[in-house]
């Protein structure tokens, strides 16, 4: 990974808004619409999580293929969410970045992701994040207490990590930590620094292997 462009300060609504009048919770899912993704996982999930008293809205953004989109529009309606889940379709970076800085929670319950950039972005805002354990991410999510690690197809687990995050305190703290690890771990200062490093151990190696070779006795 080559890194992203961390902002100096957070700016995720997660931080931005905790002192603002109380309203929804704006969790954002980016990405492919694939059963793999778990999408519809969380679209149960925020329907149990209402049910008991959270107030939050799901923003959708991302596309797939349409037997999939047809399947989450039916599920929204059988769980009469169609107020509080909205389909964006494909956004482009100016309205991505725009939802990075609106966004108070970003859930990735994939099935697996060898890394997870989406939620390497989200970090980078300052926004919370709910991952998988499959998820690349979520052992520096874990370790660093920026979000909340749930077991892979765990509806259950996705309910309760939405509630958790019911108290603004926690999104702030959270949104905080999660932009403080991002400056740590991918921000292009921290990987550009690393590659510099790693490109001079690899220079050294090879001026002493040449070296070696130099002083090394001709055989016959």
């Amino acid at each position: 990974m080559p890194g992203l462009e961390v902002p100096p300060v957070p700016e995720s609504g997660a931080v931005t808004r905790a002192g603002e009048a109380p309203g929804p919770i704006h969790v954002l899912y980016l990405g492919r619409l694939h059963p793999h993704k778990g999408l519809h996982r969380l679209i149960r999930a925020l329907g149990e999580a209402r049910a008991e008293g959270l107030d939050a809205e799901l923003i959708v953004a991302g596309t797939g293929s349409r037997s999939y989109r047809l399947a989450l529009w039916l599920l929204v309606r059988g769980l009469g969410l169609r107020q509080q889940v909205r389909f964006l379709g494909h956004v482009g970076a100016g309205v991505r970045a725009r939802l990075w800085r609106r966004a108070d929670v970003f859930a990735l319950p994939s099935r697996s992701e060898n890394f997870g950039f989406a939620a390497a972005e989200a970090m980078a805002a300052g926004v919370p994040v709910i991952v998988s354990e499959n998820v690349g991410l979520a052992s520096l999510v874990a370790g660093r207490g920026c979000g909340e690690v749930v077991p892979p197809e765990n509806t259950e687990a996705l309910r309760r990590a939405l509630l958790a995050y019911a108290d603004p305190s926690v999104r702030r703290e959270q949104g905080r930590r999660a932009h403080e690890a991002a400056v740590e771990a991918f921000s292009l200062q921290t990987m550009g620094a690393a590659h510099g490093a790693l490109y001079r151990r690899v220079a050294g190696t090879a001026r002493g292997m040449a070296s070696v070779r130099d002083r090394a006795p001709d055989r016959v």
